[in-house]
């Protein structure tokens, strides 16, 4: 079973510091391998998770007076960063059904994610989690020389939340302020368990040498 590590996103939103804002949707993510942790060990790959979290949470009062419902809609680029390019993208998958107004428009250089659109609306089976999980994808490699594996999320359009949904009657669509997420995970060149015999070994040696 593999193991999701969850972090928040630390790259600054386009419109503010986080400091700043009052009403937020901050993109976080998780890496996850078979190997019950966040590292990509030979023979593995990385499956990512991207959702968004909300402040104020879902059910709490939002920017029109009226409660916070859930996702509207997001519009954006998951962009390889450094080392991206020594693998690639296998598959990806938008979640909880919020591709179904138009389809999954994500396109895809091998690389990066292009165009993915993820939104929600009149005629669909609302979803109203906190964080609600937007995509999955997976990045795999058959270079496992030892590096840092960077992503990084790019908004396209305003990120727009609903207020004010009850019973299937939609409220008002209220443009939010963001926070990018900077993805990261490491590539190894041995299993975790394999490394840390090595250094133990290597730390007796030194020990042996200096006494």
């Amino acid at each position: 079973m593999k193991r999701a590590f969850t972090v928040f996103a630390m790259v600054a939103s386009t419109a503010a510091s986080a400091s700043a804002q009052e009403y937020v949707g901050t993109w976080t993510w998780t890496v996850s391998t078979d190997n019950e942790d966040a590292i990509v060990e030979p023979g593995e790959s990385a499956t990512i998770l991207l959702s968004i979290n909300f402040s104020p949470d879902v059910g709490d009062e939002g920017m029109t007076g009226e409660r916070v419902s859930g996702l509207g809609k997001a519009t954006f680029n998951t962009l390889g960063g450094a080392n991206s390019e020594r693998g690639s993208i296998g598959s990806w998958h938008v979640k909880n059904n919020l591709a179904d107004k138009t389809g999954d428009l994500t396109t895809t250089d091998g690389v990066s994610l292009f165009g993915t659109n993820a939104q929600q609306g009149l005629g669909q089976l609302f979803i109203s989690d906190d964080p609600i999980d937007v995509l999955e994808f997976e990045w795999s490699t058959d270079d496992y020389s030892g590096y840092l594996v960077t992503y990084t999320t790019s908004m396209l359009e305003p990120l727009l939340v609903w207020e004010g949904h009850e019973d299937g009657e939609f409220g008002e669509l209220v443009d939010w302020s963001h926070i990018e997420a900077e993805i990261h995970f490491t590539v190894v060149p041995a299993p975790t368990s394999t490394l840390a015999m090595l250094l133990g070994a290597s730390l007796v040696t030194r020990r042996r040498r200096s006494s």
